[in-house]
């Protein structure tokens, strides 16, 4: 490592390195969050940001490369270039701050905003990402004097550094954003930048300066193909880290710890791969077979992972969620350890180019061909990720695409490496022949459940949208567990529009974030709403809602006073100059990455400003997914923006209950409700029970204040630390059932009741018990809470309700 023989220097060199890895993953989690913030966290919001990313290392690897292979002393360099890692570290949050200062009145689309994006992140990341992308460059001049052996010594620079980055992809959700939240998170790390560049001055001091010798060992004429070879290593291994995310996400809850622990574990497998690449390089293998045996055994393998990752999920099943805790399950275990393998195959290259390159002729310095190596790895690396994640799920779909991938990885040692011509063609045959049966299967890209029948799927950058069928009932789902609504719940989701605009009762102007089968967002043309507004994240979504629940949504979209927006419901919300009467947040998993947005303090701020005077602002809670120590974050985050939250149930189911939170804007009160309101929610068929004032009361719940005992003081849902993902995992008891009644009563007991409520939201407590009752098998007592119920509601009422 460090010349001379003193290993404590050497030691502390590599754990500086370890350390800088670490740190430049967490930036990038950081600025990825922070940005999709601002842009949205669609897709192309998403890769924007990516792209700028690797786009400064690749600048920084490149050009500060080519000016330091003529330096005397690299460690000091590598000091300065944390030094100013950790400087513009702590200018990105001003540039973003500043940037939303003007962001939402660009009035840009398509193309020319997608520029401006990208122009805007990669201006706030430039400096860090740039001197970042100088560090490997900086120490390979330093550990390989004279160009020698770069893929041992520069090598193991590259492991800990990737190391590092695994370490930091696990730090970043379970240690620095529950301590210290984003914004502290970004202090801290420049702080280390800083305290990294303070060692590595005192060991530059002590090490003194270097001669500087020229590359000594003759081969020429290989650099370009090498670094060819680097870019489409990079390529390879970002288009399949993509799709291996989706096809986890087919299976497991896509939380922010499962993803970190599938991103962790493929960039450890990196590490394991190069340094497996040392090993043979030390061992004196060739390059040509050692090179050859890698990718070879990593393509091969990568054909037959689709196949084996359907055989292991059994035709993709649910199987929990990844955590740290179940790596070594059956469900986890294989496809993992699979994964794993591949990626340890797949990704020993780079150290193995390294070593090829060492001593190349032409006055290359070890600075400038690390540097070369490394910018043309990470071109190769946004890029590949790019076209993963929009070209090829529309074009061959994840499951081709993988296979496809492996059989170019098995194929590239192939084609670029001398061997006897019948040896080179007999492998090429086998392996084309080998990927192109994988071809011909048709792997599943959605589990069915039961007698359950696939009606659509379509693949986009989102993931894989599917329409299924059973028992005469379709549901839409978004990558194969993630339900997005169905014909079956019908009347359910349309009272979730039903009920704010009831309460408003003169709404001009709705809004729904969040669209899925659209059929909440038709609950709102039986209101005679002059314009209502849909936005939605995924595009397939929107395409197969118009096209397979048509009638149960009425046709919006098609008609004149309907528009679909496809767009993040945040972004959107942040940057519309539109006004609205009511706004309504559609359920949404409240710990999803992203989706999780639409609960925090930030956002409601910004719907409580879209608001007109007076107007609605309701946002539905999934209590099937929820603790009660999590509703309660989300409802005291509520309540920091309105005054008093009016509660509200979407339904009586005892297992999946919905709640509304529903907020006026200026503290403003609900009052009573004119009988002649309920004839228009009456007119859908599938809620004409709403006909009844008292029918319609027993989905009220109570009203809590800011103030209330049942709120107690504690965190609250942000941006910078966003509890609901953060309390997620395994072993959760959601707040349903019995708790979530005991709850409710606890509520209207300290409400009182609105104006001709009362008979209502005591029948429909009773309701809740009601259901329970039937779940639990009691249904004598059932019958007898049903008698109770009718002598609140009254005869009419009642028949309208439980039919005669």
């Amino acid at each position: 490592m460090l010349p001379g023989r003193d290993g404590n220097r050497r030691w502390l060199l590599s754990f500086l390195f370890f350390a800088s890895g670490a740190i430049g993953l967490v930036y990038e989690m950081i600025w990825q969050r922070r940005f999709s913030l601002l842009f949205g966290s669609a897709a192309t919001s998403t890769a924007i940001i990516l792209a700028s990313y690797f786009l400064g290392l690749g600048l920084g690897s490149f050009f500060l490369g080519r000016m330091l292979k003529r330096i005397s002393r690299p460690l000091m360099a590598y000091a300065i270039l944390e030094g100013v890692a950790g400087i513009g570290a702590l200018l990105v949050e001003p540039m973003i701050s500043w940037y939303e200062t003007f962001y939402g009145g660009l009035g840009l689309e398509g193309g020319r905003l997608i520029a401006v994006k990208g122009m805007m992140a990669f201006v706030a990341i430039a400096i860090p990402t740039i001197a970042l992308g100088g560090t490997l460059p900086a120490l390979g001049q330093l550990v390989s004097e004279g160009g020698e052996h770069l893929g041992i010594h520069v090598g193991w620079l590259y492991v800990l550094n990737t190391a590092g980055a695994a370490l930091g992809a696990l730090a970043f959700p379970y240690f620095l954003l529950p301590g210290f939240g984003m914004s502290s998170s970004n202090w801290l790390c420049a702080g280390t930048n800083f305290a990294i560049a303070g060692l590595a001055v005192m060991l530059s001091r002590r090490t003194g300066k270097m001669p500087v010798k020229p590359p000594k060992m003759e081969r020429a004429g290989t650099g370009g193909l090498l670094a060819g070879l680097a870019m489409w290593s990079g390529f390879l291994l970002f288009a399949l880290q993509v799709l291996w995310n989706r096809a986890f996400a087919q299976v497991h809850e896509n939380s922010l710890g499962a993803f970190a622990v599938v991103a962790a574990l493929f960039i450890v497998g990196i590490a394991l791969g190069s340094e497996l690449a040392r090993f043979l390089i030390k061992r004196g293998i060739s390059f040509k077979r050692s090179f050859t045996a890698l990718w070879v055994s990593g393509g091969v393998l990568l054909i037959a992972a689709p196949a084996l990752f359907v055989r292991f999920t059994k035709e993709l099943g649910k199987m929990g969620e990844i955590s740290a805790g179940n790596l070594m399950s059956e469900a986890v275990g294989w496809p993992m350890g699979m994964m794993l393998l591949v990626v340890i195959f797949l990704s020993g290259g780079l150290p193995l180019f390294l070593e090829h390159l060492s001593g190349q002729r032409g006055g290359s310095g070890t600075g400038e061909i690390v540097g070369k190596v490394m910018a043309m790895n990470a071109a190769g690396s946004v890029t590949g990720a790019l076209v993963a994640g929009f070209i090829l799920p529309a074009g061959l779909g994840m499951w081709k695409s993988i296979v496809v991938i492996g059989t170019v990885c098995a194929l590239t040692p192939m084609l670029v490496i001398r061997r006897g011509l019948v040896v080179q063609a007999i492998s090429v045959v086998v392996i084309v022949l080998l990927g192109g049966l994988h071809l011909l299967k048709e792997l599943p890209r959605v589990g069915l459940v039961g007698d359950e029948k696939l009606l659509a799927v379509r693949e986009g950058a989102h993931g894989i949208s599917a329409v299924v069928e059973r028992s005469g009932w379709r549901s839409l789902k978004l990558n194969n567990h993630y339900g997005l609504g169905g014909s079956y719940a019908t009347g359910d989701e349309r009272m979730q529009a039903h009920l704010p605009l009831l309460l408003h009762g003169k709404a001009e102007k709705v809004v729904f974030l969040g669209y899925g089968t659209g059929i909440t967002a038709g609950g709102g043309i039986y209101h005679g709403t002059s314009q209502l507004t849909a936005v939605e994240l995924v595009p397939e979504v929107v395409s197969l809602a118009g096209e397979f629940f048509k009638e149960e949504n009425n046709g919006f979209g098609s008609r004149r006073n309907t528009e679909v927006v496809v767009d993040d419901a945040r972004h959107y919300m942040k940057g519309t100059r539109e006004r609205f009467d009511v706004i309504v947040g559609d359920l949404v998993v409240p710990w999803r990455t992203g989706e999780s947005a639409l609960y925090t303090l930030e956002h409601f701020r910004a719907g409580h400003e879209k608001l007109n005077p007076g107007g609605v602002y309701c946002a539905w809670v999934p209590m099937f997914q929820l603790t009660r120590k999590e509703f309660e974050i989300l409802l005291r985050t509520y309540l920091a923006v309105f005054p008093k939250a009016y509660l509200f149930r979407g339904d009586f189911s005892p297992e999946e209950p919905a709640l509304a939170l529903v907020g006026l804007r200026d503290g403003a009160e609900i009052g009573a409700i004119p009988e002649e309101r309920f004839g228009r929610a009456a007119s859908d068929p599938m809620n004409g029970h709403l006909a009844h004032s008292s029918a319609f009361w027993m989905y009220y719940i109570g009203v809590i204040g800011r103030g209330d005992a049942v709120v107690e003081d504690g965190k609250l849902h942000t941006e910078d630390k966003p509890w609901l993902e953060l309390l997620s995992g395994r072993g959760r008891k959601m707040f349903t059932g019995r708790e979530l009644k005991g709850w409710q009563e606890t509520v209207l007991a300290r409400s009182g009741f609105p104006v001709g409520a009362e008979n209502g939201a005591r029948a429909g407590l009773l309701m809740m018990e009601f259901t329970l009752a039937i779940s639990e098998g009691r249904m004598e007592e059932a019958k007898a809470v049903q008698g109770q119920i009718l002598s609140l509601l009254g005869a009419a009422a009642g028949e309208a309700v439980f039919g005669k």
